[in-house]
């Protein structure tokens, strides 16, 4: 699933650390940036919360890039970058997306 975060958003990686203070981690997956309801009280503290102008500039690219996302897509990313594992989608619970049902994917 990384995989296809990384060639549907054209970056090198989803995050460079999975830790708290990895500004990309912190938004898209401990805030849930990458969900279907991503204006969210704690995406605006992150987003607010940027130390480095290299920060700034790819937390914007990255929510720009995710507001554009189609709905079925990010549920896809929502479900399978969930931090609770319990409920964290599986390579099939992904493949039956309606995201990748609307693709012919072999």
């Amino acid at each position: 699933m990384v995989s296809l975060y990384v060639l549907i958003m054209g970056l090198p990686y989803l995050y460079r650390s999975p830790r708290p203070d990895d500004i990309l981690f912190r938004y898209c997956i401990m805030a849930r940036g990458l969900s279907r309801d991503r204006h969210n009280q704690l995406v605006q503290e992150i987003a607010n919360e940027v130390d480095s102008k290299e920060d700034a500039h790819m937390l914007t690219t990255v929510s720009q890039q995710i507001t554009n996302m189609e709905v079925d897509l990010l549920e896809l990313f929502e479900n399978s970058f969930s931090l609770n594992p319990e409920q964290r989608w599986g390579s099939e619970q992904a493949a039956q997306s309606r995201w990748m049902k609307g693709r012919d994917i072999i």
